[in-house]
């Protein structure tokens, strides 16, 4: 009786846990087709890597959700496949499934109803997908009037747009955008219903859609939210900025010149105390960026630190990896200083600051020398035995394998 009794109590937890998340099912594509038009349901598909970010994140922290469960279970036969193995590989070739998370609402004759690319929070994941679930606003509505050329008027190229875009059609989208544009007002192009097109990749910093946006920025915040249009200001140009510090070229076709000019005009806080770091990158002013990191190592913030160290570091890689003499010897003096304020808090340290520290000292010195590495040593030995065991500090230790293997090495 009390087998049974735990064999019961095991069933129910394990049903009650289904319920709690979406319930993905081992099924091949023909067998989820099978089991959608036994239901009466669509096939919802999940298409991941093992290699992608955005693909984990949906499954470890959104689909798990009881929320998500309620939502997807009810309606949608449920099934994932990694596209580079088993069966995922021909049905990333059926389905031409270019970018990754891929999400597919099909319908149980296999025919596709719509197509997501990208994750995200699930509210707004949810209210994507619910447009696949009515037929004006599906992929499958708006491709078959786009392939009859039927798609005319601004209101229809607008709804096709948005649908084209997000299933990562991308040469229809920019086909529709092209058309688009020409028929509004500038009374039209303030309003919310079209803000989405200053949120295309369409519309890069040089093109007459984004100096529109510029010319008429506080009427667009008035109308669209300025929380919401500073959000995606401060984003688009926060990532540009970051890149910049960080080593890489200005991939916006204008100048950094122009690009100074255009953040200045937005006035966001953010991006104007950014921009300054960017300027010493881009023109690599060693001598003045490694002066103004001497200036805050003392008292400033180790997230701060660990940033302006990776504008040092992207001196060096817009240099392509040959740094200059005087690169060389400003980086040895701020990994000594660095190396200093380490030791002074290595009492409080935690596996996160231990982190922090290593990747700044990478930054301050393309290959840390032997003597600087021994001295890392006898810190991060001190600090160890303090600290739980958890995944920051698995990292650690792989990180100090490369710099034991330095002083072995040396």
């Amino acid at each position: 009786m009390k087998a049974w009794m735990c064999m019961m109590f095991l069933c129910l937890m394990m049903t009650l846990s289904a319920q709690e998340r979406v319930r993905f099912r081992d099924l091949s594509y023909s067998e989820a087709l099978k089991q959608a038009k036994a239901e009466n349901k669509w096939v919802f598909m999940d298409c991941y890597t093992s290699w992608c970010g955005p693909c984990r994140r949906m499954a470890e922290k959104v689909f798990t959700q009881k929320t998500a469960g309620d939502y997807f279970n009810p309606r949608f036969v449920c099934v994932k496949f990694d596209m580079e193995k088993g069966e995922g590989v021909e049905l990333a070739k059926r389905l031409e499934v270019k970018s990754y998370p891929s999400f597919y609402i099909i319908c149980p004759d296999g025919s596709i109803r719509h197509k997501i690319v990208g994750g995200g929070e699930l509210d707004e994941f949810i209210g994507r997908v619910e447009k696949g679930l009515h037929e004006k606003t599906s992929w499958q509505y708006w491709q078959q009037r786009y392939e009859a050329g039927n798609v005319k008027n601004k209101n229809d190229l607008m709804a096709c747009y948005c649908v084209m875009e997000e299933a990562s059609e991308n040469e229809k989208a920019s086909e529709l955008y092209q058309r688009i544009w020409p028929l509004l007002t500038d009374k039209e192009r303030v309003k919310p219903a079209y803000w989405q097109l200053y949120e295309s990749y369409n519309c890069r910093l040089d093109s007459p859609q984004w100096e529109f946006l510029l010319a008429h920025l506080e009427d667009i915040r008035r109308h669209t939210g300025r929380e919401k249009v500073d959000r995606y200001l401060q984003a688009r140009y926060g990532k540009i900025l970051k890149d910049l510090i960080e080593g890489f070229r200005l991939r916006e076709k204008i100048s950094f010149e122009e690009l100074s000019k255009q953040i200045l005009l937005i006035n966001l806080e953010e991006l104007t105390k950014m921009l300054p770091l960017a300027n010493l990158v881009v023109n690599q002013k060693t001598e003045e960026l490694a002066a103004l990191i001497e200036q805050k190592l003392p008292d400033c913030s180790l997230d701060t630190l660990v940033f302006y160290a990776s504008g040092f570091r992207g001196i060096s890689l817009l240099c392509k990896g040959k740094a200059s003499e005087n690169w060389i010897k400003c980086g040895n003096r701020l990994a000594a200083s660095a190396l200093q304020r380490m030791e002074r808090e290595s009492d409080t340290l935690t596996a996160v600051g231990l982190l922090d520290y290593l990747n700044m000292l990478f930054c301050f010195q393309q290959t840390l020398n032997p003597e600087l590495c021994r001295q890392i040593v006898v810190i991060v030995d001190k600090v160890l035995p303090q600290l739980p065991e958890d995944k920051d500090l698995a990292n650690v230790k792989q990180q100090m394998e490369q710099v034991r293997g330095k002083i072995e090495n040396s």
